[in-house]
């Protein structure tokens, strides 16, 4: 089913769901947050899911904290969850009203997670880690995700040695190291 139908689909409500609930995937906000809460990521069967979850993250009138749930599921279910690494990646530009809790901040931390899966993910890490408008918070972040893609991507391990140099922000220096120091010989 493609991505669009998926959505036109999953958005749909219902007869078997209260006309105010929205229903994602054929299931309420309630079953989808009950259902994460179970998921195992490292179980194949759980890939079932995923088209559902990757529904979740994209539909923008869904709470975030929901969307950020869906989101750091499927970081965690790594390569099983692949074809969420692209929509991750668009939220990279959303900061959203509050930095703290938004998109932009809760996709780098599944990023992170999925690891060098989400290797393609490492030019936009690099560029929000540079821009000094980029929040503190997203910016720490963008080195976690850097960290976890290691040397999957050519462009990570300079870019901590870069900034593991740099002593003009000490905060961002400390955590470069860090990040090096986890990668090893690489």
């Amino acid at each position: 089913m493609s991505t669009t139908l998926f959505l036109i689909t999953a958005m749909t409500l219902t007869a078997a769901h209260p006309a105010a609930e929205v229903v994602i995937a054929g299931a309420t906000l309630a079953e989808w947050r009950e259902r994460m809460s179970v998921i195992d990521p490292a179980d194949p069967q759980s890939a079932r899911w995923v088209p559902g979850l990757i529904a979740v993250v994209e539909a923008e009138s869904v709470p975030w904290f929901t969307r950020r749930q869906a989101a750091l599921t499927l970081g965690r279910m790594r390569a099983t969850a692949r074809d969420a690494v692209p929509v991750l990646r668009r939220l990279l530009d959303d900061v959203g009203d509050d930095p703290e809790t938004s998109p932009q901040l809760w996709a780098l931390k599944s990023l992170s997670l999925f690891g060098p899966v989400a290797k393609d993910a490492a030019p936009e890490a690099v560029r929000l880690l540079q821009s000094k408008t980029t929040p503190a918070l997203s910016r720490l972040t963008a080195i976690d995700v850097l960290s976890q893609t290691g040397p999957a991507h050519p462009i990570v391990i300079p870019t901590l040695i870069a900034f593991a140099g740099d002593a003009s922000e000490p905060t961002l220096r400390r955590t470069a190291i860090e990040a090096l120091g986890l990668n090893g010989p690489a």
